[in-house]
């Protein structure tokens, strides 16, 4: 009996850490994060800010306005604006993963309507 005893605390104690860890790998992507686009051979920086849950929310980047999901570590945001400019609607969808709590990164593509081609490219992301 007191070895059963002892075998289930170690087993729970081998466990716990394991459970502990599990549940610190939750990934937030609430609040503002500073992206870096690379597209050819140019290079864009933008604030965005993400608000909503943990795993489905509102993107902005101050311009545009989207929406964003989490699942495990990836992650999948879109925004939409009115290019005043082009006179065109613009849809940039994000696609990537966390790489840390403070760091994402992935590709994208833009969308102009039907009037310009799509360009992609990849981003970066720092909070």
């Amino acid at each position: 009996m007191k070895k059963t005893i002892l075998l289930l605390i170690i087993i729970g104690l081998l466990v716990l850490p394991s459970c502990k860890k599990a549940a610190e790998e939750n990934y937030n992507i609430v609040g503002t994060w500073e992206l870096e686009f690379q597209s050819d051979n140019e290079t864009y920086t933008e604030q965005f800010t993400f608000a909503g849950s943990e795993t489905i929310g509102t993107a902005t980047d101050g311009y545009s306005t989207g929406t964003y999901t989490v699942l495990d570590n990836a992650v999948t945001f879109s925004i939409s604006g009115w290019s005043t400019n082009l006179e065109v609607t613009i849809t940039i969808t994000f696609l990537g993963k966390f790489d840390s709590k403070n760091s994402m990164s992935g590709s994208y593509i833009t969308n102009y309507s039907d009037l310009f081609p799509d360009e992609s490219g990849t981003w970066s992301a720092t909070r």
